[in-house]
């Protein structure tokens, strides 16, 4: 299951003058949650993108090129490849990290994920097999496995909003007495929104 991009007591740091207590720590964290996926459906990437925990196997298609495009947090653990083409996928080879490279090299030293596997120079292969499925990688498939601090902050003003909206009885506006005026609510915290909008995904 995917987990949440902060918890509930980051969400309460961030309103330091609402008297809390405890009675609301499974609605923060259901906030959190659902906050976290719309962050993740916004930016255009799977559940739980930005903060992965465990490896997970995936099977990719090649294009008969020397590039296959992924996105891994990580460099992978394990690229396999059913070579054959016969259509069976019941033998997958192991490939030998000196086949591939991760591309961009410095993806993580600059906080981004690593976008492609391309065959290296003097490799024993040629190319990604364009046959459906043949290719296995076994790793962390997504952007990070520890969230950027500006996905946490966003998903604390989305579940922080959804709160304040709730206590208002989740009406589409809300006043503020002391500034005599009115708030609008929006589809997406417009905050938010600023803030994560470099985070979507790019497809080719």
């Amino acid at each position: 299951m995917a987990e949440p991009y902060c918890e509930p007591a980051d969400i309460k740091n961030a309103m330091p003058d609402t008297d809390w207590g405890t009675a609301y720590e499974g609605i923060l964290h259901n906030l959190a949650g659902r906050a976290s996926r719309v962050i993740d459906t916004f930016t255009g990437r799977r559940p739980g993108a930005y903060k992965l925990l465990a490896d997970e196997t995936l099977y990719f298609t090649g294009d008969g090129s020397s590039s296959l495009w992924v996105e891994l947090a990580q460099a992978p653990t394990t690229v396999a490849v059913d070579e054959d083409a016969d259509g069976s996928l019941d033998d997958y080879v192991t490939w030998a990290v000196t086949n591939y490279k991760v591309w961009p090299p410095h993806a993580l030293i600059m906080g981004q994920p690593y976008q492609r596997l391309d065959i290296a120079m003097f490799a024993q292969k040629l190319y990604w097999p364009p046959w459906e499925d043949c290719i296995k990688i076994i790793g962390r498939h997504g952007y990070s496995t520890i969230p950027p601090e500006e996905i946490v902050q966003a998903s604390i003003i989305q579940a922080g909003r959804w709160f304040k909206r709730g206590q208002q009885a989740f009406q589409d506006t809300g006043a503020i007495a002391e500034l005599g005026k009115l708030t609008y609510t929006k589809r997406l915290d417009p905050d938010v929104d600023e803030i994560i909008d470099h985070y979507k995904r790019v497809t080719i």
